[in-house]
């Protein structure tokens, strides 16, 4: 589920036409942390995940929901 989370974030960015490196930039990290991201990492600071979603011009509340979607499911495969 993790990865699901990663390529939801990856299609995101990829739909709206910007590089990894100018969607880290706009949220504030490191081209890494976001390559990361996209690997299936989920950020645990809330403050970053709405960057995130700033950056990729989602709401607050579908990122989040995401993030309860992809973190619930890899719990149960745990």
């Amino acid at each position: 589920m993790l990865q699901l989370f990663g390529g939801m974030i990856r299609s995101r960015r990829a739909a709206i036409g910007l590089p990894v490196e100018e969607t880290a930039a706009l949220a504030g990290m490191e081209s890494s942390e976001w390559a990361a991201v996209e690997a299936g990492h989920i950020p645990g600071d809330p403050a970053k995940l709405r960057a995130m979603a700033a950056a990729i011009e989602i709401g607050w509340e579908a990122m989040a929901t995401l993030v309860l979607i992809c973190e619930e499911g890899w719990e149960t495969e745990s």
